[in-house]
Protein backbone atom coordinates (compact mmCIF):
# COMPACT_ATOMS: atom_id res chain seq x y z
CA UNK A 1 0.00 0.00 0.00
CA UNK A 2 1.26 3.48 -0.75
CA UNK A 3 1.74 5.47 2.44
CA UNK A 4 0.96 8.96 1.26
CA UNK A 5 3.27 11.80 1.23
CA UNK A 6 3.03 14.07 3.96
CA UNK A 7 3.56 12.67 6.49
CA UNK A 8 4.54 15.92 4.86
CA UNK A 9 5.70 16.68 8.25
CA UNK A 10 8.60 14.38 7.63
CA UNK A 11 9.88 16.58 4.85
CA UNK A 12 13.48 15.69 4.12
CA UNK A 13 15.58 14.34 1.28
CA UNK A 14 16.38 16.08 -1.97
CA UNK A 15 18.61 19.11 -2.06
CA UNK A 16 17.12 22.55 -2.63
CA UNK A 17 18.59 26.01 -2.73
CA UNK A 18 18.31 27.98 0.49
CA UNK A 19 15.29 30.25 0.59
CA UNK A 20 15.87 33.98 0.96
CA UNK A 21 13.79 33.97 4.12
CA UNK A 22 12.54 31.06 6.15
CA UNK A 23 8.91 30.43 5.21
CA UNK A 24 8.37 28.70 8.56
CA UNK A 25 10.14 29.10 11.89
CA UNK A 26 12.51 26.61 13.50
CA UNK A 27 11.25 24.83 16.62
CA UNK A 28 9.27 21.78 17.65
CA UNK A 29 6.54 20.94 15.13
CA UNK A 30 3.52 18.63 15.23
CA UNK A 31 1.81 17.46 12.06
CA UNK A 32 -1.25 15.36 11.45
CA UNK A 33 -1.81 13.67 8.09
CA UNK A 34 -5.02 12.16 6.80
CA UNK A 35 -4.92 10.09 3.63
CA UNK A 36 -7.20 8.30 1.24
CA UNK A 37 -5.79 5.59 -0.98
CA UNK A 38 -8.58 3.27 -2.04
CA UNK A 39 -9.91 3.62 1.53
CA UNK A 40 -9.47 6.26 4.23
CA UNK A 41 -6.35 5.67 6.26
CA UNK A 42 -6.23 6.41 10.00
CA UNK A 43 -4.76 9.85 10.82
CA UNK A 44 -1.08 9.90 11.68
CA UNK A 45 0.55 12.45 13.97
CA UNK A 46 4.28 13.12 14.00
CA UNK A 47 6.61 15.44 15.87
CA UNK A 48 9.82 16.89 14.51
CA UNK A 49 12.50 19.27 15.71
CA UNK A 50 13.46 21.79 13.03
CA UNK A 51 16.71 23.63 13.50
CA UNK A 52 17.64 26.83 11.64
CA UNK A 53 19.80 24.59 9.43
CA UNK A 54 16.99 22.14 8.53
CA UNK A 55 13.90 24.35 8.29
CA UNK A 56 14.34 25.28 4.60
CA UNK A 57 14.88 21.65 3.61
CA UNK A 58 11.75 20.64 5.50
CA UNK A 59 9.43 22.97 3.60
CA UNK A 60 11.18 23.04 0.22
CA UNK A 61 11.60 19.32 -0.50
CA UNK A 62 8.68 17.31 0.85
CA UNK A 63 9.49 13.61 1.22
CA UNK A 64 8.87 11.00 3.86
CA UNK A 65 10.79 8.22 5.52
CA UNK A 66 9.05 5.85 3.08
CA UNK A 67 9.59 7.78 -0.18
CA UNK A 68 12.26 9.85 -1.86
CA UNK A 69 10.69 12.56 -3.98
CA UNK A 70 11.98 14.91 -6.62
CA UNK A 71 10.11 17.89 -8.00
CA UNK A 72 10.32 19.21 -11.56
CA UNK A 73 8.15 22.15 -10.48
CA UNK A 74 8.62 23.92 -7.15
CA UNK A 75 7.21 27.30 -6.17
CA UNK A 76 7.37 28.70 -2.62
CA UNK A 77 6.51 32.27 -1.76
CA UNK A 78 3.90 34.66 -0.52
CA UNK A 79 2.41 32.10 1.84
CA UNK A 80 1.81 29.49 -0.88
CA UNK A 81 3.72 26.36 -1.88
CA UNK A 82 3.20 24.24 -5.00
CA UNK A 83 5.14 21.16 -6.06
CA UNK A 84 4.82 18.66 -8.91
CA UNK A 85 7.04 15.64 -9.24
CA UNK A 86 7.58 11.98 -8.64
CA UNK A 87 8.20 9.81 -5.60
CA UNK A 88 9.87 6.41 -5.39
CA UNK A 89 9.72 3.86 -2.59
CA UNK A 90 12.53 1.56 -1.50
CA UNK A 91 11.22 -1.16 -3.86
CA UNK A 92 11.49 1.13 -6.89
CA UNK A 93 7.76 1.74 -7.27
CA UNK A 94 6.96 5.27 -8.40
CA UNK A 95 3.97 7.56 -8.37
CA UNK A 96 3.30 11.07 -9.59
CA UNK A 97 2.51 13.71 -7.00
CA UNK A 98 1.20 17.26 -6.87
CA UNK A 99 1.27 19.23 -3.60
CA UNK A 100 -0.47 22.52 -3.00
CA UNK A 101 -0.68 24.40 0.24
CA UNK A 102 -0.38 27.47 2.36
CA UNK A 103 2.01 28.39 5.12
CA UNK A 104 2.60 30.94 7.83
CA UNK A 105 5.60 31.16 10.14
CA UNK A 106 4.03 28.80 12.72
CA UNK A 107 1.69 26.59 10.66
CA UNK A 108 1.11 25.09 7.26
CA UNK A 109 -1.46 23.02 5.41
CA UNK A 110 -0.63 20.93 2.35
CA UNK A 111 -2.77 18.72 0.15
CA UNK A 112 -1.14 15.99 -1.93
CA UNK A 113 -2.75 14.24 -4.86
CA UNK A 114 -0.90 11.22 -6.20
CA UNK A 115 -1.39 8.88 -9.16
CA UNK A 116 0.15 5.54 -10.01
CA UNK A 117 1.44 5.72 -13.61
CA UNK A 118 -0.41 3.51 -16.11
CA UNK A 119 -3.01 2.45 -13.55
CA UNK A 120 -6.36 4.00 -12.66
CA UNK A 121 -5.25 4.36 -9.04
CA UNK A 122 -5.00 7.65 -7.23
CA UNK A 123 -5.17 9.01 -3.73
CA UNK A 124 -4.85 12.14 -1.67
CA UNK A 125 -3.50 13.27 1.66
CA UNK A 126 -3.81 16.41 3.74
CA UNK A 127 -1.23 17.43 6.30
CA UNK A 128 -1.72 20.18 8.80
CA UNK A 129 1.25 21.19 10.93
CA UNK A 130 1.86 23.69 13.67
CA UNK A 131 4.84 24.80 15.68
CA UNK A 132 4.16 23.82 19.25
CA UNK A 133 7.30 25.31 20.76
CA UNK A 134 10.15 27.60 19.78
CA UNK A 135 12.53 25.12 21.44
CA UNK A 136 12.77 21.37 21.09
CA UNK A 137 12.57 18.93 23.97
CA UNK A 138 15.88 17.48 25.09
CA UNK A 139 16.97 14.59 22.89
CA UNK A 140 14.70 15.46 19.94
Amino acid sequence: MIRPLLCLALFAATAAPALAEHPILPGYWESTSRATFIIDQPPKTDHRCLTPETVDQYISSPSTSHYKCSYAKKTIGGGKADFEGQCRDKHGRTFLIALHGTYEPERFRMKAVFNVPNLPISGSAVTEAKRISATCPAGK
